[in-house]
């Protein structure tokens, strides 16, 4: 889609990845931050943005509960949201029935969330993309571990997912996602409640061997921004794959390449995922 400027409307801007979002889009002329969105009780609420490469000169933090006026009297060309379930819940099915596409990071949601979207996208044609982790490296690293799960259906799986210790959801999304990818292709036909095991406590946890169980394992410590580990175990011999995040910059760009995407397909009205956009990337 050939566009000079494209104008985005961050969800969240006020949070740790918002800020993030922010200063990339300051770096890029392409991008321009349209509206800073955040929760009605954010003390950032009526501060400026500060933005210092991008027109406005200033722009200050509103709340989400004015999205309706702001969608009404602004243009905006795609919105982002890494803000929490409630909100993205309330206002991302919203913002799709205005024909805005969004790109959304929230972690947490359910797949009850994900049919609506599906519906709405559909019913607007305006399509969506949503991904618990958007950084690019994670997926291919999701697409590899679906690769080495194909050629090794019999061995031992476990998932290991370390975070910082202020991380509210546990496991994490993208372990989640791991393990469901994983489990489409070592056993579609299994329920993810009887091949999943979370955790093990203390006392007698005996594995079921091979593909009958996925272990998913949570740390919290410090500040560990994400990093995720697949054992695949065998008999005398064993594949560790890791994928760490250094810092959130790469979810940052994973999300306004996302943004970039779906300007592209916009119109598909889908329900799009990060993978979409790495796929892409590879046929470009």
């Amino acid at each position: 889609m050939n566009m000079s400027i494209i104008k985005i409307g961050l969800i969240g801007a006020g949070g740790k990845m918002g800020k993030i979002i922010i200063s990339l889009i300051e770096q890029n002329p392409e991008l321009n931050l349209t509206a800073a969105f955040e929760h009605p009780n954010s003390r950032d609420l009526g501060m400026p943005v500060n933005l210092r490469s991008n027109s406005p000169s200033e722009l200050n933090y509103i709340p989400i509960t004015l999205i309706e006026e702001i969608l009404s009297s602004t243009s905006i060309d795609v919105c982002i949201d890494f803000s929490h379930p409630d909100c993205t819940k309330k206002w991302a099915p919203f913002i799709l029935q205005h024909k805005i596409p969004i790109v959304i990071a929230t972690t947490g949601l359910s797949d009850q969330f994900h049919e609506e979207m599906q519906k709405v996208a559909k019913e607007h044609r305006t399509s969506a993309l949503i991904s618990t982790n958007m950084a690019f490296g994670m997926n291919l690293f999701i697409k590899t571990a679906k690769q080495l799960a194909s050629y090794i259906p019999n061995w031992d799986i476990e998932i290991i997912e370390k975070h910082h210790h202020h991380k509210l959801d546990s496991p994490s999304g993208t372990a989640l996602t791991l393990a469901n990818e994983i489990k489409q292709i070592i056993a579609k036909e299994s329920d993810s409640e009887e091949i999943f095991t979370f955790g093990r406590g203390k006392g007698k946890f005996p594995r079921k061997i091979g593909s009958r169980e996925i272990g998913i394992h949570a740390i919290r410590a410090g500040d560990i921004v994400g990093e995720h580990t697949i054992i695949f175990a065998g008999s005398g011999e064993r594949l560790e794959f890791t994928h760490r995040a250094h810092s959130r910059v790469c979810f940052g760009e994973g999300a306004l390449n996302a943004a970039k995407f779906l300007l592209e397909h916009k119109l598909q009205g889908k329900l799009y995922q990060i993978s979409d956009v790495v796929e892409y990337a590879g046929r470009k």
